[in-house]
């Protein structure tokens, strides 16, 4: 785990890496470290879901722990050894992405283009479409490709198209694999398939 505290709150620091070892004790950043400069991973991506909770403790908001945290795997260099990558789902919502333009504008800033710009991630995948285990469809697009807000200010992200990622089952389709891949190939330039 990639600590997103400041350099000066050591109390955070040590907390969470204390929860780390109890939880993931091999998700400590020098053990990532030691595996990625001896070639036992190639690509790591790095989930910013908790981004928002984690550090509420001490007063370190969503951005600011992002920050932080991109701050450090720029500093430990980690992408001179595999490809790095942010993770993120937070533009899906339960049947279909709600943001307002004003909020996705401010989420591809910080969620998107913040760790490409600080030269930290090489890419970002956003996972588009998943199902709880309730049944319930989460999605970034709207149900059965219908357009919304979110997924029409993401097709503007042509520039950076290269450098977006996304998951996708194709043993759960929106539509039907031609239609969706189409779809998702007017926003991602890489597309990971899942299969069960």
């Amino acid at each position: 785990m990639v600590a997103g505290c400041s350099r000066c709150e050591t109390t955070c620091r040590h907390e969470l890496h204390g929860r780390a070892d109890q939880e993931v004790p091999a998700a400590r950043p020098e053990r990532i470290g030691a595996w990625l400069s001896k070639g036992y991973i190639d690509q790591l991506a790095l989930d910013s879901g908790h981004l928002a909770t984690e550090y509420a403790t001490w007063k370190i908001d969503a951005a600011t722990a992002q920050r932080n945290q991109w701050a450090q795997v720029q500093a430990r260099a980690w992408d001179a050894y595999a490809q790095i990558a942010a993770e993120d789902a937070s533009f899906a919502a339960a049947g279909s992405s709600a943001l307002t333009e004003e909020q996705v504008t401010k989420a591809i800033a910080e969620r998107i283009a913040a760790p490409l710009r600080q030269d930290a991630a090489e890419t970002v995948t956003l996972w588009t479409r998943w199902q709880n285990d309730q049944g319930q469809v989460s999605r970034v697009y709207g149900e059965k490709w219908a357009a919304n807000t979110t997924w029409e200010q993401l097709k503007k992200l042509g520039t950076i198209k290269p450098r977006l990622a996304t998951v996708y089952d194709p043993a759960h389709p929106e539509v039907d694999l031609a239609t969706d891949l189409k779809n998702l190939s007017e926003v991602f330039g890489q597309v990971y398939l899942h299969t069960s």
